[in-house]
Parts: structure tokens; sequence; C-alpha cells
């Protein structure tokens, strides 16, 4: 059997993950456009970095003049979660070529992984292979990348206002963070992981890792970075747009976040999320 299979199963897997990487991509490839990339250049980090929450903060802390060191150390942290992804997933790889390992781990996600697990554990008859899991990241990697292209080049010549498109980051942060929404103990979680991933994040990995079964409090408090780094950065923006509180009418951020939130914590759809964001924050633009 050849190495990468593209069949009719791996495309319709394919289909519903496209969607919303379809939406999410453009979104990214717009922000990306705002921070200076050029479209080759964000085809070539989504192929790379293939990571849709890393490349969303790795181009917002571009956009703000951060050192490379940082944005790599904080995407390598929000990305730690592909370790319990890929330890989870191995059982199934026993036997394969390392070069394989390594293609397919690169095309790890949150929704292939969730994808070709259910897929490995259910599918008996015929049974789903590893050259069809492979064949599912390529193909969620290729629309991805395409999608950041599409959108960093449209920006490039529909030129769309600067405070609109800083606010699709902030819409993209909701629809994370509303479905963390699920009880006390998640919420208490997630602020607790907030106020900690700062210090001790790059310190506690390596040290629960080295040698030792990963804990269930930091699988947990694995679940929680990506939202938490992302909290950190647009917050500010949200309640500090001019470096001060605005609780105002003209702090368009904060008034279209409080708009559009009941509708995103109903839902829980990130794509509503950022298109919702778009038209609120456009609308209240135009009115005041």
């Amino acid at each position: 059997m050849s190495s990468i299979t593209v069949n009719r199963r791996v495309l319709q897997k394919l289909i519903p993950i496209a969607i919303g990487y379809l939406a999410l991509g453009i979104a990214c490839g717009i922000l990306a456009q705002q921070a200076g990339l050029t479209p080759l250049e964000a085809l070539g980090m989504s192929v790379l970095v293939f990571a849709g929450s890393g490349q969303f903060i790795g181009i917002a802390m571009m956009a703000q003049g951060a050192a490379l060191v940082s944005i790599g150390l904080t995407i390598f942290i929000v990305n730690l979660r592909h370790l319990l992804f890929s330890s989870t997933l191995m059982n199934f790889f026993n036997g394969r070529s390392k070069n394989f390992l390594i293609g397919y781990a690169h095309g790890i996600t949150d929704e292939t992984f969730a994808v070709n697990l259910n897929a490995f554990e259910t599918e008996t008859d015929p049974r789903w292979t590893c050259e069809e899991a492979l064949g599912l990241n390529i193909t969620s990697c290729a629309v991805w990348s395409l999608s950041n292209a599409l959108g960093c080049y449209a920006a490039a010549y529909l030129n769309p206002p600067t405070e609109l498109v800083s606010y699709l980051l902030i819409a993209m942060f909701l629809g994370i963070w509303v479905n963390y929404l699920t009880d006390r103990k998640m919420i208490i979680t997630g602020l607790v992981s907030g106020l900690l991933v700062t210090y001790i994040s790059r310190i506690i990995p390596f040290l629960l890792l080295a040698g030792k079964p990963v804990p269930r409090w930091f699988k947990t408090w694995l679940t929680y970075v990506p939202t938490a780094i992302f909290g950190a950065l647009v917050l500010p923006d949200v309640f500090l747009p001019a470096g001060s509180l605005d609780l105002g009418l003209n702090n368009l951020y904060l008034w279209s976040t409080v708009i559009i939130f009941p509708l995103v914590y109903k839902t829980k759809s990130l794509g509503l999320a950022i298109v919702s964001g778009a038209a609120v924050f456009a609308l209240l633009q135009a009115v005041l």
C-alpha cells in the first residue's frame, strides 16, 4: 500500500474539517496581511506550523513587535497538548517508519486528532488505515494553507479597516473561550491556569514528562494554555484600547464583544463568532 491514501472515506471526513478551516484560514490570512506578511509567507507559515491557535497567537505577537524567541516559545507552549495527542495515537502506528511518523505527527491538530482517533476505534470493516489517516492530515493541511494564502491575498486588495481586522482576533478568542464555560470547576481551572501559565509553563512540562506518566490535572492544564495566552493578548484590546480602562460607548471592541457574547455562548461556534463579530463591529463603526 502506498504511503498516502486519499480515497472516498478520507474525503468524507475532510469535508467538515475543510469548511471550518476555510473560514478560519481566510481570517488568519487577513490578520497575517495586517501583520506585514505576504501571501507566500502566509502560505509557508501555514504549511510549516499548521496550528490554528498557534498561528493566530504568533501573528498577533508579530503585529505587536514581539521578539522571535518569545513567539517561538509561546507557540511551543500552546502546542504542548500535541504531546498528548501523539501519545494517544501511537498504539495505532506500531511498526511504522520514523519518516512516516514524523510526517503524520506534523499534521496532528485538534480536528484531525479527533477524527482519526474515532475512525481508528470505530471503523473496522474495513479498518481505518494509517495511510488514510496520513492522507486526511495532508489534505487538511493543504486546505488550511491555501485558505491562509487566499485571505492574505484578498486583504492586500480589499484593504479592510485595521480596527475591524484587529477585532477578528478578539472574536476568535471569544469563540474559543465560551467552550470552557461549562461549569464552575472548569471556569476556576481556566482562570488559575491563566495566572500560572506565564510563570511555570516553561518548567513544569519537562519535569513531568521526563519518564513519568502525565497526571490528569496536567492534561487539563494543557487544554487551557491556548485560551490563557489568547486572553493575555486580546483582553487588553477589549478593556484598554488606548492604554487605560475604557468603558465608554466609543470603545467598539468592548461593546461588540458584549453584543455577540450571548449568541456565541449559546452556539459555541468559532466561525459564527468571527462572522458575527466582524458584522457587529462594522455596524457599530458605521453608526457611532
